[in-house]
């Protein structure tokens, strides 16, 4: 990626990754994002939920009129350096986090997997290099 996309990666060690996630307030175990919100923040009412989220500096959310919950996340990182596997030097660039995983797999009826992921300055990232 580092060879033939080198802008995209600079953008991504140096601006990570944002994930914008729509969940529903009921399991969907119809779609691959399908989790609640309460189940994937582990809390029983919206109350609990916005005051855990209201913690996390730079997460963003905002309710939908059907009662998802859509959270764009802080800024984190999107790649690491790999120096080492078991006793084998390597030092090479990897994937840290979901960021092909979101763009190819994140569709279901409330999420669009192309405005699923953007750079942690919020711009958007290109098709072509994903």
């Amino acid at each position: 990626v580092a060879d033939n996309f080198p802008d995209f990666m600079e953008k991504l060690k140096k601006h990570g990754a944002r994930y914008v996630r729509t969940m529903p307030p009921e399991d969907d175990l119809a779609s691959p994002l399908g989790r609640s919100f309460y189940n994937c923040y582990q809390v029983k009412t919206n109350e609990e939920l916005e005051k855990k989220l209201n913690t996390v500096e730079g997460l963003e959310y905002e309710w939908q009129p059907d009662g998802a919950l859509k959270v764009t996340s802080e800024p984190i990182p999107a790649i690491r350096m790999i120096e080492q596997q078991g006793n084998h030097a390597i030092y090479q660039w990897t994937f840290h986090n979901s960021v092909i995983a979101a763009f190819v797999g994140w569709e279901d009826s409330r999420n669009d997997p192309k405005k699923a992921i953007r750079f942690g300055n919020d711009d958007p990232m290109d098709e072509a290099n994903l």
